[in-house]
């Protein structure tokens, strides 16, 4: 397929959808947040759509510059912080094509009612949701639509009291609901989606937390691919399928779920290239299958699919610090020399405590084994950081 033009991803960090573009040979522009600096080692050019320091796009920004560069592009593909922006997909769709989920599907998804609504709808199993504070809260959880990372999401009975806690007077179409626990195993499906909703599962994951400060759900990590026995594949399966045409999904995207007793409950559906996406094709080939997907509806051959399983379980973890930290210039040029370093800053900074500071990778024959050497490698690079005076 002959891509004509560069691709620009747009987000609040697009380094992971960057290189895979890149593995593919295809020239990228990158618009984020962070510039970090293997983001512009693979695009053509870098342009920021926002402060670091507050995680939102601009939106006038970013139509700014995809219309004084759309006769150039072949496209557009949203990723990160779009999840409750379907409005600025739209308008960015009638300057340059988009190139994934139409914004119709962003906002049902953003829509915690017309998400849900639509999953029984379609007969896909989830967690008891309710739109007004339960009592007693005990064993729920409250979340926030069009959300991201878990951060939002707070035991609801440590919650009552928070100023921020006006969800249960909120009006029927407010953004909180309520989410009654589901024990079981946290996962996650990477999948690539078609027109008219057809999807293929790329692979299974296991995903976990890094509790912070007043965020115990923090995203902190995922690896991949894992088995899960009796039913899973042909469940699992169905609810891609399911999905897919719920939502309009189009392209690589990711479902979060809790895996229990043969069955999966559905958290989540993130419409863009998640972070999972990286366990998969490290030779290449994903991005030019997503484009297959969003421009001609196709989907790759089973054995396309199995040929880009890692040989060995693959994992990846956000380092975070429990401290303020002083990353020198030093320790940036050393990381630069280190392949399992991503997400690197591309100067000397200042780092805030519970902030993502960058991704490590590994690679193991287990999960256990996996774990350790994430766990060791985030370690290591926290201990090259200095604490400010």
């Amino acid at each position: 397929m002959t891509v004509h033009g560069p691709l620009a991803l747009a987000g609040l960090s697009v380094r992971a959808a960057a290189q895979a573009a890149r593995r593919d040979g295809l020239r990228v522009l990158a618009l984020d947040l962070f510039g970090d600096a293997d983001t512009c080692e693979a695009a053509e050019a870098w342009r920021p759509l926002g402060d670091p320091a507050r995680p939102q796009i601009d939106g006038e920004r970013l139509l700014a510059l995809l219309a004084r560069c759309r006769d150039e592009l072949a496209g557009w593909w949203p990723g990160s912080g779009f999840e409750d922006r379907a409005d600025l997909l739209e308008a960015g769709s009638a300057l340059c094509p988009l190139l994934g989920t139409p914004a119709q599907g962003w906002r049902r998804l953003a829509d915690p009612r017309a998400f849900f609504e639509r999953l029984d709808a379609w007969g896909i199993a989830h967690p008891e949701v309710v739109f007004q504070r339960p009592v007693p809260a005990l064993g729920w959880l409250r979340k926030r639509g069009g959300s991201r990372g878990g951060e939002h999401v707070q035991p609801a009975d440590v919650t009552a009291a928070e100023p921020a806690d006006t969800a249960a007077a909120e009006p029927a179409d407010g953004p909180w609901y309520w989410q009654r626990w589901q024990d079981g195993a946290t996962m996650s499906m990477t999948l690539l989606c078609a027109a008219p909703g057809r999807a293929c599962v790329l692979g299974l994951n296991r995903q976990w937390h890094q509790p912070q400060a007043g965020q115990p759900f923090a995203y902190g990590g995922v690896l991949g691919p894992v088995g899960l026995p009796g039913r899973a594949s042909s469940l699992l399966q169905g609810v891609a399928e399911r999905l897919a045409a719920a939502f309009e999904l189009r392209g690589v995207v990711g479902v979060d779920f809790i895996w229990h007793e043969d069955s999966a409950w559905v958290l989540e559906v993130n419409p863009r290239w998640p972070a999972s996406a990286g366990l998969y094709a490290p030779q290449g080939g994903l991005v030019r299958a997503h484009l297959q997907a969003c421009l001609h509806g196709r989907l790759p051959a089973p054995a396309q699919v199995a040929a880009w399983q890692p040989p060995r379980l693959r994992g990846l973890q956000l380092l975070r610090l429990a401290h303020d930290a002083q990353l020198d210039a030093a320790t940036v040029a050393r990381w630069a020399r280190q392949p399992d370093v991503h997400d690197r800053p591309s100067a000397a900074m200042r780092l805030p405590a519970g902030a993502p500071v960058c991704t490590v990778s590994a690679e193991a024959d287990d999960e256990a084994a996996l774990r350790r050497q994430l766990d060791a490698r985030c370690a290591a690079l926290a201990s090259t950081l200095e604490t400010p005076a």
